[in-house]
């Protein structure tokens, strides 16, 4: 089906004006949230003096407190979100990075700015933390709780924090052309393989013997070398000497499994 540009242009309106009602259905929805803890947390601490004398009064002094937590810095709400958890909402987060990290460390370990032990060690590093998380203070207590009164504009219109999002997306950029400067000029042999020595391992060598069998046809003993990159000498009792370049390893921390291999060059007289 062929649109025109007015039609495109209707369809896209239509998508804005949709987001925008959802925008907004999401953020009375916050609202309401904020307006209940304030009721539930600010409201018991109102004596009878303190206290707005009428249903109207007690919504808008409700409404001045949810504008007064809004107008904190993000660092400060991040703080009084993060007391008001539970425990058990705690260690949760670090569980939800451990499960997000392979995502985010997949781009860099196909540029190959990262190791395939990486997602690993992240892991296990973000599910150390979930106990520690579980048990760290301060003791929980509710976002409005010794909320103070505004006596500033609010923090995201103020100079501070324009300066402050400049700065992030100065920094966000120098990171991202720095990726891309340190991918574009990552040295490489011609063959694909980099000019680090290589590091023998178990899995390696499982892989390089396979692979000699494969092209034989049957188990032979061979002694393994290592060149450089994923590139290994390995040579048979009578003598040959085949290149075999590992594509594909198993886990390497333990050594164990296998992986795919393939013979770089002339295959070995076997």
């Amino acid at each position: 089906m062929n649109l025109s540009h007015s039609d495109l242009g209707i369809v896209g309106a239509s998508r804005r004006r949709r987001l925008e009602r959802e925008r907004n259905a999401s953020r009375l929805r916050f609202i309401e949230v904020l307006l209940a803890e304030v009721a539930e947390q600010a409201e018991p601490e109102l004596g009878p003096g303190g206290r707005p004398m009428g249903e109207a009064a007690l919504s808008a002094w409700r409404r001045r407190r949810v504008s007064d937590y809004l107008a904190l810095p993000p660092s400060a709400r991040a703080w009084r979100t993060w007391r008001s958890w539970s425990r058990v909402q705690r260690a949760l987060v670090p569980v939800a990075a451990a499960l997000l990290w392979p995502v985010l460390v997949l781009p860099l370990r196909m540029a190959g700015l990262a190791s395939d032990d990486a997602t690993l060690w992240g892991i296990v590093a973000f599910m150390a933390l979930a106990p520690v998380a579980l048990v760290a203070p301060p003791a929980r207590c509710g976002r409005f709780v010794d909320l103070p009164e505004r006596t500033a504009p609010t923090w995201s219109g103020t100079r501070q924090a324009a300066r402050l999002r400049r700065a992030g997306v100065l920094v966000a950029v120098a990171i991202g052309v720095a990726l891309i400067a340190l991918i574009a000029v990552r040295p490489a042999s011609p063959g694909g393989a980099d000019d680090r020595p290589a590091q023998l391992t178990s899995a390696d060598r499982l892989v390089v013997e396979q692979t000699v069998a494969r092209v034989c046809g049957t188990a032979v003993p061979v002694r393994v070398r290592p060149l450089v990159g994923d590139r290994y000498a390995a040579t048979l009792p009578n003598g040959s000497t085949a290149v075999v370049e590992v594509v594909f390893t198993g886990r390497r921390l333990t050594g164990a499994g296998a992986g795919f291999g393939r013979v770089v060059g002339a295959p070995p007289a076997c």
